[in-house]
């Protein structure tokens, strides 16, 4: 029986935009239109190996920052967002990622 690790699923989807990536307009024209997809893609599968609703936490996180751009970024990430709502994570990385992020 062959298993497939969580790692790999949550990456799958990443890979093959990566594989497309020629056809995809914005980060074959420029770089910024690239890192702009990887930052998007990197918060899209933090949100899915969370299960968070991604539309749910951009929809919430650019409200709060429209209204206070001095947020502490560190209050934004998909963990820190979903435990100041009480959401229950599907993986808990709050204790081995946010410490990091205050230094």
């Amino acid at each position: 029986l062959h298993r497939i690790h969580p790692v790999h699923t949550l990456t799958r989807p990443t890979s093959k935009a990566r594989r497309n990536r020629q056809n995809h307009a914005l980060s074959r024209s420029r770089q910024q239109g690239g890192n702009a997809a990887r930052v998007m893609y990197s918060i899209l599968g933090t949100c899915k190996a969370l299960g968070i609703n991604p539309h749910t936490y951009l929809t919430d996180t650019t409200a709060i920052l429209l209204a206070n751009p001095d947020t502490p970024r560190s209050t934004l990430t998909p963990w820190a967002w979903a435990k100041a709502r009480g959401q229950k994570l599907a993986l808990d990385l709050s204790a081995e990622v946010t410490p990091a992020l205050n230094r």
